[in-house]
């Protein structure tokens, strides 16, 4: 198991995820690695830096942090650093703000992980169709017009099998066919990662020394409205003023790496 969830790169995601979910409300959602549906946070390794404590922290001061859903969520479930609950993962991000009014399609190469996530959604009565299959060929072969999908891989840069796509070339993929793609993704440490052709809001996170694999991401979005990415800028923003030893970047309507 990896212990290292609810670092400043899941905060960073999962802020953006909800707010996309409540604004989109989105008919199906579809995720390329779905993994857990919570995880317990009396597992977590730490302290990482600018994680789900200091977002926390931070959150009781900043008044555009505390009033955001995912801020909700979390001061219902994380508890507290002396008496940690759970953190959520990205199907339970958009659960807690859709339940049962979407369906999910959801993939994972880990079948432990992605049975907890069936087990949650049944329980809870929502339509749901797990694949363990190629995360990228999944949400490829099930798109369509309107949805919202994370593409969030293990590896950004390997072809999938059946298709030979990568993840920046199934985001364009997919914002061809008029889906709303949210491409969540580490960089290395040349930034040499493929480019995606064109984005609506590109997010970047990156600290200036090397703490875990996800200390140097970024979220691209496509496909959405702009109403969107001013949310989403705003929290963004709000959330990069309070990082400790990291910075976020934001570029609205850009083309990474032109």
């Amino acid at each position: 198991m990896n212990h290292h969830f609810a670092n400043a790169g899941d905060v960073m995601k999962h802020l953006a995820l909800v707010c996309a979910v409540e604004l989109m409300r989105p008919e199906r959602y579809l995720e390329s690695h779905a993994g857990g549906f919570d995880y317990p946070l009396a597992e977590r390794e730490g302290p990482l830096p600018d994680g789900v404590w200091d977002f926390m922290s931070a959150a009781s001061t900043v008044r555009t942090l505390r009033e955001s859903r995912y801020a909700t969520l979390l001061n219902s479930i994380a508890g507290s650093p002396s008496t940690p609950g759970t953190y959520p993962g990205s199907t339970r991000c958009v659960w807690e703000i859709l339940g049962a009014d979407t369906e999910y399609l959801l993939n994972d190469t880990d079948s432990e992980a992605l049975g907890s996530v069936g087990c949650a959604l049944e329980s809870r009565g929502a339509r749901a169709v797990l694949s363990w299959e190629a995360g990228i060929d999944m949400v490829i072969d099930e798109a369509r017009a309107g949805d919202l999908i994370l593409i969030d891989p293990f590896d950004t840069e390997s072809p999938s099998p059946k298709h030979g796509l990568g993840a920046a070339a199934a985001f364009d993929r997919l914002v061809e066919r008029r889906a709303s793609v949210l491409l969540w993704r580490a960089l290395n440490d040349s930034d040499d990662s493929s480019r995606v052709r064109e984005s609506d809001l590109c997010i970047r996170l990156r600290f200036d020394e090397r703490t875990g694999s996800m200390d140097r991401c970024e979220l691209i979005f496509g496909n959405v409205s702009s109403a969107l990415v001013a949310e989403v800028g705003r929290l963004a923003i709000a959330h990069g003023t309070v990082l400790t030893s990291g910075r976020i970047t934001i570029d609205v309507g850009s083309k990474p790496g032109r």
